[in-house]
C-alpha cells in the first residue's frame, strides 16, 4: 500500500541515478486500488508515497523509479487523479504536476470548479495500458489506452519530466499555446505495440 507522508520534504525511493531497464519494460508487481470510483494502478515502480494525509485516497501520490515503467506509472496516476480529484484532494494532486504555465492554468481553472462526488458506479474508465512514444532519462511521453464505460477506446498523450529532488512530474500542456494538442482522441482498436498494465478485476 502507499504510505501517507507530509506534502513537503518527502523523499522518494526513486531519487538518484536512473535505474537501467528497457523503457518498454512493463511495470512490475501491479495491483489496483480505487480512487474516487476509478481503478488506478500501483506497482513496484511506484507510487510509494502519498502527498498529504489519506494514503491512496489522497489526491496526490509520489515516489517512482527513474526509468521507463516508473515514468509510465507516474503519467497514468497523475492523469487520472488530476482529472477527478475532489475539492479536498486537488491541491495535493497539483503537486504531481511539473511547474509551468500548464500547471498554473490548471490550478486557476480547478479552483473555480467543485467536485464532491466520486465517478458513478459503472461509469468509470479503465486503463488497459500504454504505448511508449519517447523516452530519455529526463522526459517520457506515453499514450494511455483506456476503455471507456461504453466500451469505446480512447488514447491520451501524457508527458512526464524528471524533476528535483528526484521524481516524475506530469507536464500539463499549455492550452493557450498555438500547438496545444487535443487531450483525448478515439481509437478503433488496441494498438499492437501497447504495453499492458495488468487489468483490474471487473
Amino acid at each position: 500500500m502507499v504510505a501517507g507522508c507530509g506534502s513537503s520534504g518527502h523523499h522518494t525511493k526513486s531519487a538518484g541515478l536512473e535505474q537501467k531497464v528497457s523503457p518498454t519494460t512493463a511495470p512490475s508487481d501491479v495491483r489496483w486500488t480505487e480512487f474516487d470510483g476509478v481503478p488506478v494502478p500501483l506497482s513496484s515502480n511506484g507510487p510509494t508515497q502519498a502527498i498529504g494525509d489519506g494514503g491512496v485516497a489522497a489526491g496526490g501520490v509520489a515516489g517512482y523509479t527513474h526509468n521507463g515503467p516508473g515514468g509510465a506509472m507516474a503519467a497514468i496516476n497523475a492523469t487520472v487523479r488530476m482529472s477527478i480529484a475532489n475539492d479536498a484532494q486537488w491541491v495535493s494532486a497539483s503537486q504531481m504536476l511539473a511547474a509551468g504555465p500548464g500547471r498554473d492554468n490548471w490550478v486557476l481553472a480547478r479552483a473555480r470548479l467543485s467536485i464532491t462526488t466520486p465517478v458513478p458506479a459503472g461509469k468509470a474508465p479503465r486503463v488497459l495500458g500504454y504505448t511508449l512514444d519517447s523516452y530519455t532519462g529526463a522526459r517520457e511521453t506515453i499514450s494511455i489506452i483506456v476503455r471507456q464505460s461504453d466500451s469505446s477506446l480512447t488514447s491520451q498523450t501524457a508527458e512526464v519530466a524528471w524533476a528535483p529532488p528526484g521524481d516524475w512530474k506530469l507536464v500539463v500542456p499549455d492550452q493557450h499555446a498555438p500547438a496545444a494538442r487535443p487531450a483525448v482522441h478515439a481509437i478503433a482498436a488496441v494498438p499492437p505495440q501497447m504495453i499492458t498494465v495488468t487489468p483490474a478485476a471487473s
